[in-house]
């Protein structure tokens, strides 16, 4: 097993690729609404799944990062939607007021596997959201007693490429003890496609049809690459730390996410006052 020290990391951790471990705990990714799959052969043929292992006391975490080139949206709308959103003027306007075709380059969505002395712990999965979540949030699949849930502000680490920086998401934590038959085949989650913006489910009815991707190393320049785009905002280097996913965007989209952020939180006044009521009794910071 090759073992690093890499760049994208805190101190403490270490960083290897062990295929063979990747393998076992690899995640079962399911299909059933066509939503990872792109139309277009060549570009579908680009999409695959990112791993590296971090390794820490009695940790060891599987990252693995699901990345398309491309998300689409189905229907003619959108399709005009994203024709208009070309113009440069026009995307400043919409940036400003929450705006964007949800057609766009690049996707990434993680899923994080946690070992304890060689035992599965934990699993944190980008899942799928409401709108008032911005679309995501944070399911982590634990062996605690109680499923919970909530919001919570968080830091960026100082080795995050953007710097050390705020963020914030919604969690929702649900017991592998109690759904264990469910969740699982064997030593592999089980998660759908559950949008066309490639989060993730553990839902029954979206375990059908699996999609297959190719298994790749994540290493540094890879990464580079990624947020040499702009669009990768995802803070890869302490996933020990709560929420484990950690995503502040990156300065060439923080303008469109604090526009949207605004709208999310105007969404009908029941859902405003929820989370009004829920930062006030979590006073998370």
């Amino acid at each position: 097993m090759e073992s690093l020290t890499r760049e994208y990391s805190l101190d403490g951790y270490e960083v290897c690729f062990d295929e063979d471990l990747a393998r076992k705990y690899e995640p079962i990714v399911y299909d059933h609404r066509d939503y990872g799959k792109d139309p277009d052969v060549e570009k579908d043929k680009e999409r695959g799944v990112y791993f590296r292992v971090m390794k820490k006391d009695k940790y060891a975490i599987i990252q693995y990062y699901y990345y398309w080139p491309r998300q689409i949206s189905p229907g003619y709308f959108w399709k005009v939607f994203d024709f208009f959103a070309k113009y440069s003027w026009i995307k400043k306007f919409m940036d400003r007021f929450g705006w964007r075709s949800p057609i766009h380059e690049y996707d990434y969505e993680p899923i994080i596997v946690f070992l304890k002395d060689n035992k599965l712990n934990k699993i944190a999965v980008a899942g799928l959201g409401t709108a008032f979540q911005l679309g995501h949030k944070i399911l982590i699949l634990h062996r605690d007693d109680v499923d919970y849930w909530g919001y919570c502000k968080f830091h960026t680490s100082e080795n995050y490429h953007y710097g050390k920086k705020q963020g914030e998401g919604w969690y929702d934590g649900k017991c592998i003890k109690e759904n264990e038959n469910v969740f699982f085949e064997r030593t592999r989650v089980k998660v759908g496609v559950a949008h066309f913006s490639h989060v993730f489910s553990v839902e029954n009815e979206l375990l059908r049809d699996r999609l297959e991707f190719d298994l790749r190393e994540l290493r540094n320049e890879v990464l580079k690459e990624w947020y040499g785009t702009g669009t990768f905002g995802h803070d890869v280097t302490d996933p020990l730390s709560f929420p484990h996913i950690k995503f502040s965007p990156p300065p060439a989209l923080e303008q469109l996410i604090e526009a949207r952020k605004k709208k999310a939180k105007s969404i009908g006044r029941t859902e405003k006052k929820i989370f009004e009521e829920e930062i006030q009794r979590l006073g998370r910071s």
